[in-house]
Parts: C-alpha cells; structure tokens; sequence
C-alpha cells in the first residue's frame, strides 16, 4: 500500500532536480579525484611488472591535466544553487503556484546548464586521455 503524496508536480520536480544535483556533486568529486590520480600522482613514476620471469619497467609520462577549474568550479555553485533554490519550494502556499512554477524552471534550467557543463569537461578529459 503506496502512501498518497500531498506534493504537487513543481514540488515533486523541484525535489528530483536536487537531489539529481546532489549526485551530480559526487560525481564530480569523483573524476576529480580520479583525473588527478592518473594524471598528476602517476607523473614519472616508474612502475616494474615482472613478465615472464623478466622485469619491465614503465615509466608513465607526466600529462596536464586538462580540466577546466574555472568552468568545473562554475558548474559547482550552479548545482549548489540548484538545490539552495529549491529549498523553500515546499514552504511556498497554493495560492502562489505561478512563483513555484517559475522558480523551478529557473532550478530546472540552471540544472541543466551545470549538467551541459559537467559533460563538456568530461568530453576534453576523454578527448585528452584517447
């Protein structure tokens, strides 16, 4: 038996859209700390694999790292203010439908403009490392 919602589509879209910026934000902390660790820790490290009774070493060459810090940082506060934007959505009265409507178009573009930006950095990461 599903518990009825007193919510209503702006607010059900408004909560979506946060916590899909919520995950967004870990995400991003994860190719972060993943694009670091390949790109800049393994600089000129030197690694031996033994193969067939011989060693091999590999030294990995140093990369730049190719990211964009003033976009990335950019697609952060904008999904921080996704989800700071749709804090009071759920406090706001019935009466005033057009003021919840018109800011979750605003949470929802700003979504997905940050989400627009997040894929075109993963876009030159990949485009990098290939």
């Amino acid at each position: 038996m599903e518990k009825a919602s007193c919510k209503d589509k702006w607010e059900r879209l408004s909560e979506a859209l946060s916590s899909l910026s919520i995950s967004l934000l870990g995400t991003i902390l994860f190719v972060l700390v993943i694009s670091y660790f390949t790109l800049k820790g393994l600089g000129n490290a030197k690694i031996t694999v033994p193969i067939q009774g011989i060693n091999v070493e590999i030294t990995y060459p140093e990369m730049k790292l190719p990211i964009d810090f003033d976009i990335l940082y950019k697609v952060v506060l904008f999904l921080f203010s996704t989800v700071l934007i749709g804090i009071p959505i759920p406090l706001l009265p019935e009466n005033i439908k057009v003021l919840k409507v018109g800011i979750t178009l605003l949470q929802a573009a700003i979504f997905t403009y940050a989400l627009y930006s997040f894929i075109a950095i993963i876009l030159e990461l990949i485009k990098a490392l290939a």
